[in-house]
């Protein structure tokens, strides 16, 4: 995916641009099968129904190892990655309950733009089997 943004108005603009993705890998209910992985980092939590932010993230993956696959994006620049559950509330016997819908990576760059200037970043995807 490549994507072009343009300020085509006549005023500097400040902005944070963000680019989200929603997966699902069946990794509701802490699937210990179900991951996240970034190359050369810790996460605190690697489950897919797990959050967390992390800076200057150039590639991550998302697998779940019951499946036997894995798909990893690769950023033409690193970016900040908030990393969070997809889920719905359910009204049932025993009240609210969450339900797991997917798991959702939002890759964000902070961008300063003159009048005419743009920016680009490349994003690829890899599925690979496990």
């Amino acid at each position: 995916v490549e994507i072009v943004v343009t300020n085509l108005g006549d005023r500097l603009v400040h902005l944070r641009y963000g680019s989200e993705w929603n997966l699902n890998l069946l990794g509701g209910g802490r699937n210990p099968l179900a991951y996240y992985r970034v190359p050369d980092r810790a996460l605190e939590d690697e489950r897919l129904d797990s959050r967390g932010v992390l800076v200057d993230v150039a590639e991550v993956a998302a697998g779940n190892r019951g499946l036997g696959i894995e798909v990893r994006a690769r950023l033409g620049q690193p970016a900040t990655l908030w990393r969070f559950p997809v889920e719905t509330l359910s009204s049932s016997e025993g009240g609210l309950e969450r339900v797991y819908q997917g798991s959702c990576l939002l890759f964000q760059w902070p961008l300063v733009l003159p009048p005419g200037a743009s920016w680009h970043v490349r994003l690829s995807w890899e599925l690979h089997a496990l």
